[in-house]
């Protein structure tokens, strides 16, 4: 059986951080952070992600490097029970903010992240399962998961 919810429209995280985030439901659901094709990822040796429990987010480039699936625009794929709370959380851990969401840090070692990255959310009763759909279908296409995504 199909779906029938759709996606969100693209935000970026510029688009976040001038009152954006009041847009995001405060439902269930997927979220994915997209690339677009004509961006060339470079990556930074510090990133702007926080220190979490006091540990370093940051990874050496070449991890990054061997993980980014260069074809795929799709950069991380996450599920909340509160769409608009877990994103806020992605966005303050990306401003160096001591917050719980080391899920997906790998994005935040990439140059100028905020400025070409985006983002879009789907609503949805299942979350987990939906989560595992789409990262099932990202690893049958790509032979892997998502760049920032560290494990299922």
């Amino acid at each position: 059986m199909k779906d029938k919810i759709k996606w969100s429209k693209f935000i970026s995280f510029m688009e976040l951080e001038k009152g954006g985030l009041d847009n995001i439901p405060t439902k269930s659901g997927v979220y994915s952070i997209w690339r677009s094709q004509k961006d060339k990822i470079e990556f930074i040796e510090r990133g702007t992600g926080g220190r979490f429990k006091d540990k370093d987010p940051n990874v050496p480039v070449n991890t990054l490097q061997e993980k980014l699936v260069d074809d795929a625009k799709i950069l991380y794929l996450g599920k909340s029970n509160n769409l608009r709370e877990r994103i806020k959380q992605l966005r303050d851990f990306g401003r160096g903010k001591r917050v719980g969401h080391r899920g997906g840090r790998y994005i935040w070692q990439i140059k100028n992240a905020t400025g070409i990255l985006k983002l879009r959310w789907k609503v949805s009763g299942k979350p987990r399962k939906l989560e595992k759909k789409l990262l099932f279908d990202f690893e049958k296409e790509y032979g892997r998961l998502p760049f920032a995504n560290l494990g299922h």
